[in-house]
């Protein structure tokens, strides 16, 4: 329904195929990273401050919850691997995401938020969702409703406008929540600079910053391990865009190739060789599960590194669980047939002692 309201409303959408360095910011309105479970080169951070800061890039970033001891609860027993599995990042890479948002001053925390958030007259849920920790002066400041944690944040950055929202459920069809894309559209629009939604006013200004007293941030290297660092120092090359919709313009400009790092999506409206006010463009990635970037400039994504992060499986050990599983359920089988063969021997041997006795009473009797 999202990626329908923006192109009902006259947005381009595509998917960044590269890193974020591989696309144009000139070209788009608004990056939007959403559930971001992925780690971030210090060249897309840099690259991205510029294009924000200097080149009024719009970017919108909805988190995810992270809480390490949350994580640990939710370990499973694998049958296939025989191993215990972990999640790695929880519902979001929150870590990465404080990372790639410190220029601007904005912070994530480990804080697991569930609750509604008022909008105006929109009630929007938040379910298993992250809250902010750290918010640059001048910033605008939204809570859950009964006093509860702040999960949104609009402030300006340079020539751009950052958007951070903690949670997906709004616009995550799969959760069966209430979906609410026209709160997604008034997001893009105000990053992208088109238009301040009305409920805007009814935010928390804090002139000198906001800064969490009962939350913290997780730490500046957490889960940069071995792993993570051996895909970060991976080259980063650039693909071709995937287009989610295609527009019929002859002066479109073709997209600069990118790489491969996290899949984005870009939305832009309006006509790639018009000036900026004739046009308000929007980026919308994802990355792995549901990473979305709203931005100018059609993203960019080095090879998933998810995908390295993962265990390695060998194939024969896969296959030996498995038939040792079939060869216990086959023991326990014969096992069972026999107990009960034995069971049933002692039965009738019980039932024909008794019988044996009452033919000698019967017959002494008959004899009397």
């Amino acid at each position: 329904e999202v990626f329908n309201s923006l192109t009902g409303n006259g947005y381009y959408v595509e998917v960044l195929g590269s890193s974020m360095t591989c696309f144009d910011a000139s070209n788009y309105g608004t990056l939007v990273l959403c559930d971001s479970e992925g780690e971030f080169h210090q060249e897309e951070i840099a690259k991205l401050e510029s294009d924000v800061k200097q080149g009024g890039l719009g970017l919108l970033v909805i988190g995810e919850w992270y809480n390490r001891r949350q994580m640990q609860r939710l370990k499973i027993f694998d049958d296939n691997t025989r191993s215990i599995w972990s999640p790695i990042v929880g519902g979001g890479n929150v870590p990465a995401l404080n990372r790639l948002l410190s220029p601007f001053g904005i912070a994530f925390s480990d804080e697991v938020t569930k609750g509604q958030l008022r909008l105006g007259r929109t009630s929007i849920p938040v379910g298993t969702g992250t809250s902010l920790h750290r918010l640059p002066p001048q910033s605008s400041l939204f809570s859950l409703s009964g006093g509860g944690s702040p999960v949104l944040g609009l402030t300006a950055a340079g020539k751009g406008k950052v958007v951070a929202y903690c949670d997906t459920s709004a616009f995550d069809e799969n959760l069966g929540n209430s979906l609410h894309p026209e709160i997604f559209l008034d997001f893009v629009s105000y990053a992208s600079g088109r238009a301040y939604p009305s409920w805007i006013r009814n935010g928390q200004v804090h002139n000198q910053g906001y800064v969490g007293t009962r939350t913290r941030a997780p730490g500046a290297d957490e889960l940069l391990e071995e792993d993570a660092l051996r895909v970060l120092k991976r080259p980063m090359g650039c693909h071709t865009n995937a287009p989610l919709y295609q527009r019929q313009s002859q002066g479109a400009e073709e997209v600069p190739k990118a790489k491969e790092a996290e899949p984005v999506q870009e939305a832009d409206k309006g006509e790639p060789g018009e000036g900026q006010g004739g046009r308000a463009d929007e980026r919308v990635g994802e990355h792995i599960e549901e990473e979305t970037l709203v931005g100018r400039a059609p993203p960019t994504t080095t090879e998933p590194e998810w995908a390295s992060l993962r265990p390695r499986v060998d194939a024969r050990k896969i296959f030996e669980a498995y038939y040792q599983r079939q060869i216990y359920g086959f023991l326990v089988v014969i096992a069972c047939l026999a107990l009960l063969f034995l069971w049933k021997r002692i039965s009738t041997s019980r039932r024909n002692k008794i019988k044996a006795t009452k033919n000698r009473y019967t017959r002494l009797r008959q004899i009397v």
